[in-house]
């Protein structure tokens, strides 16, 4: 934060230049000489002043160099690896990305609020989508958004997951697995999600009919996905028995894991567990969990040639299954 004892009036008097030349030094203007530009900066240093970047792209009616990240679950480390891809990509083009927890009673309030900040960019990974009146008020601001929920996404990000779910279904079939069930989040969010779709064809496919009664329903996002993934798969093992569960995404899969212990049964042998995302935790966890690989990193290099305005491809991207010993 700019030191408010130390004006860049104080800074033109200490180098016998105009306030205005010390503002365009500061602003990089190329039309200052050199000589003075040197004796400018000198003076900027021995005060130790800090130039407010904030408050010089709002008095110029420009954006701030942020990037906001809008999540549901910050206990979700998918997120966390999405946000740690963004910051390492975009910190050699000086963007700063901040992280906001968006749920259905802050969410016009965390708008207001990026709103008024003039960032750059917001990517929208909540489940809430950007209505007209606000998408419209972002546009005015020449925030990009990514996500926006209605109209057209500057970013194509269609993923395939069928052919994965389908070699993930024939390690399962193979192995003899008949009870296959998929634990999922809130249903008015998620029964039309790819990954559920995926599942619904497969069951027909493989001769399992009518999955519709085998996807169990949870309250994700407003509980965090452990959290479900815990839950909903206690009913489950209590209603019906289990040989192989599809979770929606890593994270619920790992509130899982004490569960399915819990009840006797072992994983990888008794009761097959397959989850989404292929985290990095996915491989540390115990035992080491089966997941469809929705190709991170991918995903992250999109959102940058967007932010960057570079072209961005198109094209859809093809999830991969990842076989650990948490499946058969």
């Amino acid at each position: 934060m700019e030191n408010t004892s130390i004006s860049r009036k104080l800074i033109a008097e200490r180098s016998g230049v105009s306030k205005r030349t010390v503002t365009r030094v500061l602003q990089n203007d190329k039309l200052v000489s050199e000589s003075t530009r040197k004796k400018v900066l000198q003076v900027v240093e021995e005060l130790g002043y800090t130039r407010n970047r904030l408050a010089g792209n709002l008095s110029r009616n420009l954006n701030s160099n942020f990037v906001a990240v809008l999540v549901p679950d910050m206990a979700n480390y998918y997120y966390l690896e999405l946000f740690d891809y963004l910051t390492k990509y975009l910190e050699d083009y000086d963007y700063i990305v901040s992280i906001y927890k968006i749920d259905e009673n802050n969410l016009f309030r965390t708008f207001d609020s990026v709103l008024e900040n003039r960032v750059s960019v917001i990517i929208n990974f909540g489940f809430y989508p950007i209505n007209e009146e606000y998408l419209k008020k972002l546009n005015a601001a020449n925030i990009k958004i990514i996500h926006p929920g209605i109209g057209v996404d500057p970013v194509s990000l269609k993923i395939d997951y069928l052919q994965a779910m389908d070699d993930a279904f024939r390690s399962l079939t193979e192995h003899g697995c008949k009870n296959i069930y998929f634990v999922c989040g809130r249903k008015e969010k998620f029964a039309e999600d790819g990954r559920v779709r995926s599942y619904l064809k497969l069951m027909e496919k493989y001769g399992f009919g009518d999955g519709e009664s085998k996807v169990y329903y949870g309250d994700y996002p407003q509980k965090n996905a452990m959290e479900t993934g815990r839950i909903v798969t206690e009913k489950l093992l209590y209603e019906n028995n289990a040989d192989a569960i599809f979770f929606l995404n890593d994270m619920m899969a790992f509130g899982a894991i004490h569960t399915i212990q819990s009840s006797g049964k072992t994983i990888g042998k008794d009761i097959s567990m397959i989850g989404f995302d292929n985290t990095k935790m996915s491989m540390f966890c115990d035992p080491p969990l089966s997941t469809v690989d929705s190709q991170i990193e991918t995903e992250i290099q999109r959102y940058i040639g967007y932010i960057l305005d570079r072209e961005v491809p198109d094209e859809g991207i093809v999830a991969k299954f990842i076989k650990r010993s948490s499946s058969v």
